[in-house]
């Protein structure tokens, strides 16, 4: 694996890429899912409702909380005091812990939280590939498509060769 510092006008060359920073990777040339959604939600396809779900915050709030402590062993979560997000001050304290990188939850959801990551670190398969030593993290694949001469990316979160 390579480290890529600088490359010239969003071009990074096909391989897979360690040590790409998430802004590196966002402002690289090349397609992925995301321009794919992003194009079928311009279109009228977007409004037959075929263009993905729109999930509530609470469960991409667990998404992202989850993905940071298993995969990157890091506590993001603040738990409120409230039993759920209706009320404005529930609102008003989940944009001040996001405003400081940390994702404010309910009970019920931080019950929630807390069983997802236990159960990720309870599964075989799952410790295996977070703790063997040829797991990459956040990595960054690109390949050059010659049939539609383009450049294809997309960013695992954990890529191992010998799964």
């Amino acid at each position: 694996m390579e480290m890529i510092d600088n490359f010239v006008d969003g071009a990074v060359p096909a391989g897979i890429h360690q040590d790409l920073t998430e802004e590196q990777y966002r402002s690289a040339n090349g397609v992925n899912k995301s321009f794919g959604w992003h194009l079928m939600q311009s279109t009228p396809f977007h409004f037959h409702g075929a263009a993905g779900a729109n999930f509530p915050q609470a469960t991409k709030d667990r998404g992202t909380a989850v993905h940071m402590a298993f995969l990157e062993a890091k506590d993001v979560v603040e738990m409120s005091s409230f039993k759920t997000r209706q009320s404005n001050q529930f609102r008003a304290d989940h944009a001040e812990a996001k405003g400081r990188g940390r994702i404010l939850m309910t009970y019920p959801e931080f019950e929630k939280y807390e069983g997802m990551v236990s159960a990720c670190h309870d599964n075989a398969a799952f410790r295996w590939f977070n703790d063997d030593p040829g797991s990459i993290k956040e990595c960054s694949m690109f390949a050059y498509d010659h049939m539609r001469n383009m450049m294809l990316k997309g960013r695992a979160d954990i890529f191992n060769l010998q799964s």
